[in-house]
């Protein structure tokens, strides 16, 4: 079975290329294709001259009884004698049958396992290409590219978490107490409000009439004055 396989795949038995001619991996797989059809179409030419024969014997058989019931012994004994080489026939028909299923699964198998290590082997090979292609010289050099990096971030980020100096000097005590004047002129302590007297209220109340009459009289004392001059 090795063998077999190293053959589909162009490879000696030693593991080297074999200089006997042997079918590639497309041929080979062509090839099985075919027989695996040419399998399937004989079992289902099988199947059809089994279930004939069936019918055949099933007619022989009633034949027989008919034959049987006439008294007629010697056609009747005649179509049992058919009867049994049909059975005969569906005897050697299921054993080809059988063979044939098995070497159709057989060949199946064997289809999926070539395909699976076609698969393995293109794999294998993609990952040595990839192997080849990636130099630990190189991994190495980005590595370190990164960790620099990370470096110079770091230190940018802690020369921006130290503020600036701006040369003031700053007394906390002093701006502590400016801060308490104002709060505390916020909450109206210590604040002189001054206060605004409010207009004198007249305790007299002259009546809207009254002062109408007296009005009127004034106005009629100086004209009475102006007509006397």
């Amino acid at each position: 079975m090795a063998n077999w396989f190293l053959r589909i795949f162009g490879m000696g038995g030693d593991g080297q290329n074999s200089s006997t001619p042997v079918l590639t991996k497309d041929r080979a797989a062509e090839s099985m294709i075919n027989s695996l059809e040419s399998l399937n179409e004989t079992e289902e030419s099988l199947e059809k001259k089994r279930a004939l024969l069936e019918k055949r014997i099933k007619d022989e058989l009633e034949k027989a009884k008919a034959l049987n019931a006439q008294a007629k012994k010697k056609e009747a004994l005649l179509a049992l004698k058919k009867k049994k080489m049909l059975e005969s026939q569906i005897e050697q028909t299921d054993n080809l049958i059988l063979r044939i299923s098995e070497q159709r699964i057989m060949l199946e198998n064997q289809r999926t396992t070539a395909e699976a290590v076609s698969t393995m082997v293109g794999a294998a090979d993609a990952a040595k290409q990839t192997m080849a292609e990636m130099n630990i010289d190189n991994v190495d050099k980005l590595m370190d590219e990164i960790n620099e990096g990370n470096n110079m971030m770091a230190a940018v980020n802690d020369a921006l978490g130290q503020g600036f100096d701006l040369g003031i000097n700053l007394d906390e005590d002093e701006l502590d107490e400016e801060l308490k004047q104002l709060e505390a002129e916020a909450n109206g302590v210590g604040m002189d409000v001054p206060e605004t007297p409010l207009p004198s209220v007249p305790t007299t109340v002259v009546a809207p009439k009254a002062k109408a009459k007296a009005q009127a009289e004034e106005e009629l004392a100086a004209l009475e004055a102006e007509f006397a001059s």
